[in-house]
């Protein structure tokens, strides 16, 4: 019989590895419930005991997640990071026992408030996760879940980082499954978590920032149905009720490229702080409590990176705004382009579900980005030969000019952040999109290059 067939169900009083007494149910994650426990050994001190669920514990992935989380926390010795004690395993269980703390989290804090916090209220717990992450990353530990519900509160004001259950060494990010999966949770992702970007420190520091805004706004900076579009294309809107110095602090930490944030998490912290000192008392007020939609994701989950469906439906949900699509038909091309493993653009066409010019329209109205049809585009020399034919028809894409430090660069699809990211490694400077069909931009290179 195998572990999952045996595994007991647990229950209040159950003792479990002969030491730990179970006590109250507390939670349930993406591992497994989590609950308060006596240490039966130590005198009935109180423990929480994350138990992993009985339809994975014959499964090796989640195992070795229990224990790399039990490794990597274990040694992260700090006062605002919980604890982590060890890793059980029983003839029925497998389960972590780490430090109890009796309160709230920030994002129940959130919820049992009428009004949301001000930069002043929020500053001193700021500090602590801020700090906790700093130091984490300083051992080469990446946290890849900041948000309100991983931070706890203490009954005597204290700070706890909890939840690095999915954090890796850092080093590790670029292992063998680095390139397929990227876990969090959605709503305090990073644009280069949903990319080809993997996970860094700053990453972190884009969701401890996310969090921030939330907290201050009442609702995070990017929510409903098509919020992976907004999280890598769109800007957080700015707070009408804040100061615009402390604005510019949030958007630099929102900042689409890593390079563009913070050197860390305190640092950003810093200058949050210095920004609400200038301000001053225009930071008393703070909005009322927004109530998230249905189409904001708070669960942490594990997501296939750009090669999935999950990239090609950021175009479906753009057709969709545009009324150019019904979910039916967006249904039915998704299933066709898994099928063949062809773009989804060049599928909905195909079926006759839509032109080129539509698609290109539409993505330049939806992202606010500039369509050309290129015919007399101005392009420069020194510009155009930085592509080749051949990379210019296979990503469909070709650089026109110079706008200032940026270059100009004709798109098919601006979704293609791989693309765009390799497009601004080679010029070195930032690229500016201007939306264009395929075929214009196939015109274009032949008459740029002539042919391959």
């Amino acid at each position: 019989m195998s572990k999952s067939d045996g595994q007991e169900k647990l229950g209040i009083g159950q003792i479990l590895a002969e030491r730990f007494r179970l006590i109250r149910f507390l939670d349930e994650g993406g591992l497994g419930q989590v609950w308060l426990a006596e240490d039966l050994q130590l005198e009935g001190s109180p423990v929480a005991i994350k138990a992993l669920k009985g339809s994975l514990v014959e499964a090796p992935r989640a195992i070795s997640d229990l224990k790399r989380e039990v490794l990597l926390t274990r040694r992260l010795r700090h006062p605002n990071i919980l604890a982590v004690y060890t890793f059980w395993e029983t003839q029925a269980h497998y389960f972590v026992t780490m430090e109890y703390i009796e309160g709230q989290n920030l994002a129940q804090a959130l919820s049992d408030r009428e009004r949301a916090f001000t930069v002043v209220e929020l500053l001193p717990s700021l500090r602590a996760v801020a700090e906790a992450l700093d130091y984490a990353h300083e051992q080469g530990v990446l946290h890849r879940d900041v948000k309100p519900g991983n931070v706890m509160l203490t009954a005597d004001g204290g700070i706890r980082l909890a939840d690095f259950g999915i954090a890796r060494m850092a080093r590790e990010v670029e292992g063998q499954d680095a390139g397929k999966y990227t876990c969090g949770t959605v709503t305090y992702m990073s644009p280069e978590q949903l990319g080809d970007g993997g996970h860094v420190a700053e990453s972190d520091q884009y969701s401890l920032v996310t969090m921030v805004y939330e907290l201050l706004a009442g609702a995070p900076p990017f929510q409903g149905k098509d919020i992976l579009i907004q999280i890598q294309l769109a800007d957080p809107p700015p707070l009408e009720h804040l100061d615009e110095g402390v604005n510019k602090v949030l958007q630099r930490g929102l900042a689409k490229k890593p390079g563009q944030r913070y050197a860390s998490c305190s640092d950003f912290c810093r200058a949050l702080d210095r920004a609400a000192q200038l301000a001053g008392a225009g930071l008393v007020e703070a909005p009322g409590i927004v109530e998230n939609d249905e189409g904001t994701y708070d669960e942490t989950v594990r997501i296939r990176r750009p090669d999935s469906p999950m990239v090609p439906m950021r175009l479906g949900m753009i057709l969709l705004k545009a009324g150019i699509l019904i979910p039916d038909q967006l249904e039915e091309a998704l299933e066709l382009q898994h099928r063949s493993g062809t773009r989804l653009g060049l599928v909905l066409i195909e079926e006759g579900l839509c032109t080129e010019e539509d698609i290109a329209q539409a993505l330049s109205q939806q992202l606010n980005l500039p369509y050309s049809a290129l015919d007399g585009e101005p392009m420069e020399a020194e510009v155009t030969e930085l592509l080749t034919v051949r990379l210019a028809v296979e990503r469909q894409c070709v650089p026109l000019r110079y706008d200032g430090d940026a270059v100009v660069v004709a798109m098919a699809d601006p979704l293609d952040l791989v693309t765009l990211n390799e497009l601004e490694s080679t010029f070195d400077a930032p690229v500016s999109i201007v939306v264009a069909t395929a075929s214009a931009i196939q015109r274009a290179a032949m008459l740029i290059y002539g042919s391959a």
